[in-house]
């Protein structure tokens, strides 16, 4: 086989990426050292002109150093190009909706406590009710117990409680979903006020309906967000916090399934359904009071 010589550079350039570069576009090269320097050699005497125009072009553009990237390299830099994107997108996420991620981060925090406190030492600071351990037993105190020590964050920190990955995962996505649309078009204080009144309710309402236990989860929250733009969308149908309706559909069918017990029967637990319908009834009447005070600044 003949080879035809193209152009010579110093051995302290590493020549691997251009013949990389010159392979993915069909040409056969090798390269060789003589006299100091390495010489490009290419198999076709037609690619040499097409090859030195290229290599021309490339120092005409003033690049004094030539850069070919390689496979690896490439790969390298296409990956750090996804975290600079995924960073940048998390900046702004944070910068846009930091009342939705902060309750988001704060379920996930609390999945975790859940899944390595097993034997309740610092659960019992975040549960409704104060928790007596002795002798390996936990005994529930009751709401009466955690007003008089004036232990009054026990009245919200349940809904961070989250007990598995697919309760965690299930009410974090809804809370995302809802939350973010709240706070875009009302405000961050508009949501954390929703959470706050919607989560003390909920929980009220569960330990009502189920006495002194251990309970929490997002999910009377993410009904009461729902309930919030759909009692405002009912009123408004321009709102741009519109919620497709198969996702309400699906969420109250979820509801009423909930009710009847049925879900019980497959999970490791029982289903919050206190915690749900209060959520929902307390979101809807914020959703009513939050249109009525928007229709007044109107007027």
């Amino acid at each position: 086989m003949s080879w035809f010589r193209v152009k010579s550079f110093p051995l302290s350039k590493d020549l691997s990426g251009l013949l990389v570069h010159l392979q993915r576009h069909g040409v056969m090269c090798r390269v060789t050292e003589e006299k100091g320097n390495q010489c490009l050699w290419v198999a076709q005497q037609e690619q040499v002109e097409a090859v030195s125009q290229w290599l021309a072009k490339v120092e005409q553009a003033g690049i004094d150093d030539l850069h070919y990237t390689t496979d690896f390299q490439q790969e390298q830099v296409e990956v750090s190009n996804f975290f600079s994107r995924l960073g940048l997108k998390l900046l702004s996420g944070i910068s846009h909706y930091p009342v939705t991620l902060l309750t988001i981060f704060l379920g996930i925090c609390g999945f975790l406590l859940v899944e390595f406190d097993r034997e309740y030492r610092a659960i019992g600071w975040f549960t409704m009710q104060p928790i007596l351990l002795e002798g390996g037993r936990a005994y529930w105190g009751t709401l009466q117990d955690t007003l008089d020590r004036a232990e009054y964050w026990r009245l919200i920190t349940p809904i961070f409680l989250h007990f598995g990955v697919l309760h965690a995962a299930f009410n974090s996505l809804w809370v995302w979903e809802f939350g973010r649309r709240i706070e875009r078009f009302r405000s961050p204080v508009t949501l954390m006020s929703v959470v706050l009144i919607t989560g003390i309710f909920s929980n009220l309402g569960q330990y009502y309906w189920s006495g002194p236990s251990l309970f929490g989860g997002l999910s009377g929250v993410l009904y009461g967000l729902m309930g919030f733009i759909w009692v405002i969308q009912m009123r408004n149908p321009n709102s741009p916090m519109r919620l497709p309706p198969g996702i309400i559909g699906f969420l109250l069918v979820w509801l009423v399934i909930g009710l009847t017990g049925a879900i019980n029967l497959f999970i490791d637990g029982s289903i919050a359904n206190a915690a749900h319908t209060v959520g929902l009834l307390s979101g809807m009447l914020l959703g009513l009071f939050w249109q009525d005070r928007d229709i007044k600044k109107l007027d």
